[in-house]
């Protein structure tokens, strides 16, 4: 799409589509309601929680005609840089139609990617709490549902399409001078701001969306110069002008919008970051001498663009080194962990929200959790799968018909289940559902397998909800709660010694026996 389409263009092509649509789907678009997002609040951005998405692909070209996970949700933790897939779920399907539904875990509200079952590609905001309903066309899209208004203003939005052709004319112009590269990029970004900057005086725009697109072209023009840094060697101050103007944005939503996942990143594996010499400097503790030089390239990155403070994009680029770069987890244990942790924060994670995720990744890693089940819906469910055990510690364990690992953990634990079976400390329940296991072959891995042992079978919404909280992207998988109902560990494991005894049984010391010591909360 060429820069000078006008907005009023865009705007009909995107009336015309409504109309299409609706008039195919008119009984169904009665249910589909618009409704004005609030902004959320700087103490709740990194909260995690459930959205729910829920919606209909309408293709002759069906790729995927079956009772399973046909469309995926690409996300990540913009903390600490994990990343996972949540499949949709088919609960109807028709010769031109699939309807889906489906929950996702949003770490925090941001533009993730939902892939249709043609894997085409559509950026979706996401904010926990919240639902999003869809209906995908042949590349075409309209959205209702709580997130639908917000979907609606992003999607109508002009888009600025040049970065990705001035790629292509530099991968085929490996000598054109960078100042000709930049000249064009200003060009075509002039006239988008433009068109945005009309776009944005609308008065009837959803707040989200409009935070969202106000920050938009700082950070694509400073995406642009990390990605291409090499290319135009970049070196002096006024080379990174567009990072500075971004970082230095006072806008929540700056780190919300498509692809910005990549940023901490890109700011982390910089040419920029890397020429700025670390010392290991004074006051850093035990903290390993790499780490300690190169937390002091941040200190000399903000001497060098003149910043004052640590912006969030700065600290999430720190975050996801530690956690997904491996720094914490190399530390060896959850006290060497914590000790890095608590010598970083004062300074490099001063913002207290993603400092908590970055504590709560070093108990998940070093499976030291102590997590209370969520006031939630999904909350409602888990609590109500372990109520019958109450007073026991319970290890749900995630698995499915066609998962060989599965069957043969369960038949690898039999004779310890048969010897320990009613027990008044422990209790193993297998959970699945009807989508992962239908049940006509639940009864029969029940009877071959699990005789006389605690198992369920959850239905289509219960099953993906619970997926969704723990983030379920293989089975096998255990989750251990303890005798209070506490969250302890979610991904145990069961652990073997030489004679093939189960060396990390739960016992009286987890739970109320041990009264919950604070330090592990």
């Amino acid at each position: 799409m060429k820069q000078n389409i006008s907005l009023t263009g865009r705007l009909i092509g995107s009336i015309l589509t409504i109309i299409f649509l609706t008039c195919c789907h008119t009984s169904r678009q009665a249910a589909i309601r618009n409704y004005r997002l609030p902004l959320i609040s700087k103490n709740e951005f990194y909260s995690s929680g459930l959205a729910e998405l829920k919606g209909s692909f309408i293709t002759k070209d069906q790729k995927n005609r079956f009772f399973g996970s046909v469309g995926r949700v690409y996300y990540d933790n913009i903390v600490t840089g994990e990343h996972g897939i949540r499949g949709l779920i088919a609960d109807s399907v028709s010769p031109e139609e699939i309807k889906v539904k489906g929950w996702v875990r949003v770490p925090s509200p941001r533009i993730f990617m939902l892939r249709d079952i043609n894997d085409t590609f559509y950026p979706v905001y996401l904010q926990a709490g919240n639902n999003l309903e869809f209906i995908l066309k042949d590349g075409k899209r309209i959205y209702g549902g709580s997130l639908g208004k917000v979907n609606q203003d992003l999607t109508a939005a002009p888009q600025f399409l040049l970065p990705d052709s001035l790629s292509g004319v530099l991968d085929s112009n490996p000598d054109m001078r960078w100042a000709e590269v930049m000249k064009a990029y200003e060009a075509g970004e002039r006239v988008w701001k433009d068109e945005l900057d009309t776009y944005l005086k609308q008065g009837d725009l959803s707040e989200v969306a409009r935070k969202i697109l106000e920050v938009i072209p700082a950070y694509t023009k400073a995406k642009w110069v990390l990605v291409n840094e090499k290319r135009m060697l970049a070196d002096s101050a006024a080379d990174y002008s567009s990072l500075k103007e971004f970082l230095e944005i006072d806008n929540l939503y700056q780190m919300a919008g498509n692809g910005s996942g990549a940023m901490p990143k890109l700011i982390a594996g910089s040419e920029l970051l890397r020429g700025l010499a670390g010392d290991r400097g004074d006051g850093y503790g035990n903290i390993p001498e790499a780490v300690a030089a190169y937390l002091e390239r941040y200190n000399n990155l903000l001497l060098k663009l003149g910043i004052v403070g640590m912006p969030d994009p700065l600290q999430l680029a720190i975050s996801q080194t530690l956690c997904d770069g491996g720094v914490l987890k190399r530390s060896g244990s959850k006290t060497a962990a914590l000790e890095i942790l608590d010598r970083v924060a004062p300074d490099y994670l001063p913002n207290k929200e993603i400092e908590r995720e970055v504590r709560e990744y070093v108990d998940r890693i070093f499976h030291d959790e102590y997590r209370n089940i969520p006031d939630t819906p999904e909350g409602e469910i888990l609590r109500r799968l372990i109520e019958p055990y109450k007073g026991r510690n319970v290890i749900l364990d995630f698995w499915g018909y066609q998962c060989p690992p599965c069957l043969k953990g369960m038949e690898k634990t039999r004779a310890i289940r048969e010897k320990y079976r009613g027990n008044p400390d422990w209790v193993v329940l297998y959970v699945t559902d009807i989508v992962t296991t239908p049940k006509r072959e639940y009864e029969k891995i029940r009877e071959k397998f699990l005789p006389g042992d605690e198992s369920v079978l959850l239905s289509l919404d219960e099953g993906a909800q619970l997926g969704a909280l723990f983030d379920l992207h293989v089975i096998p998988r255990q989750i251990l709660i303890d005798r209070d109902g506490i969250i302890r560990d979610s991904d145990y494991s069961f652990e073997y010694g030489a004679e093939g005894e189960w060396i990390n049984m739960p016992d009286r010391q987890v739970g109320s026996e041990n009264g919950g010591d604070e330090s592990d909360k």
